[in-house]
C-alpha cells in the first residue's frame, strides 16, 4: 500500500478505515512525517516493520528555465496581470486554510517596499475561502497588491515570473512539492 496523507486525530471509524493502509504485505510512506504519523497512529511492530520511505518526487526537467519557451512565460504574465517593474511573489497552492494565507497576508501587510502578490490557486476555493481572504485583504489595506487567481494551467511558466515564491503552511505537510 502507499500512504500520502496524514492520519489526523478522528473517531474509531475513520481509524478503522484508515487501518486498510496497513494491511499490504508491504507500505510506502511519502516521507518521514508520514512514516511518524502512520507509526504514531498504528504503533504495532508489525506496521512499523513494512514501511519504507519512498519519497515522492518532482520531474525538475519540467521547471527547468531553459526548457520552458518565452511564449509560455509572456502568456503566463498575461494571465496574472502583473506590472511592470515590481516586485513578483507568487503562492501557489490549494485553497485551504492550512496552506497560510492569513499568515501571508498579515506578513505582506508588514512589507513596506511596493510589490505585487499572486496567490495561484486562492480564486478556486469556496465562496466563503475567498471572502475571507479578501476581507483580510482590505483589512491590512492590501487591494492594490495582492490578488487571488484561479490554478494556472502553466504552473512552471507562472513560478518563473516570481521574483519570490512562498509556501507558508501552518501544518506539517506529508510531502510538499512547491
Amino acid at each position: 500500500t502507499s500512504v500520502h496523507m496524514r492520519f489526523r486525530k478522528t473517531n474509531f471509524f475513520k481509524k478503522y478505515y484508515n487501518s486498510i493502509l496497513t494491511k499490504g504485505n508491504a507500505i510506502i510512506a511519502i516521507s518521514k512525517h508520514i512514516e511518524h504519523s502512520i507509526v504514531e497512529t498504528f504503533p504495532s511492530v508489525d506496521v512499523k516493520n513494512k514501511i519504507q520511505v519512498i519519497h515522492r518526487g518532482v520531474d525538475l526537467s519540467l521547471f527547468n528555465p531553459n526548457n520552458i519557451k518565452p511564449a509560455r512565460i509572456i502568456v503566463q504574465s498575461k494571465i496574472l496581470n502583473l506590472k511592470d517593474n515590481l516586485p513578483v511573489i507568487i503562492m501557489a497552492a490549494r485553497p485551504a486554510m492550512w496552506k497560510g494565507y492569513i499568515e501571508l497576508i498579515r506578513a505582506l501587510s508588514l512589507v513596506r517596499e511596493d510589490f505585487q502578490c499572486v496567490l495561484i490557486g486562492a480564486a478556486d476555493g469556496s465562496q466563503n475561502f475567498q471572502k475571507i481572504l479578501i476581507n483580510k485583504i482590505i483589512k491590512f489595506k492590501l487591494e492594490t497588491k495582492v490578488k487571488l487567481m484561479k490554478t494556472s494551467n502553466d504552473i512552471q511558466a507562472a513560478l518563473l515570473l516570481g521574483d519570490l515564491i512562498v509556501m507558508p503552511s501552518i501544518t506539517p505537510e506529508p510531502f510538499g512539492r512547491i
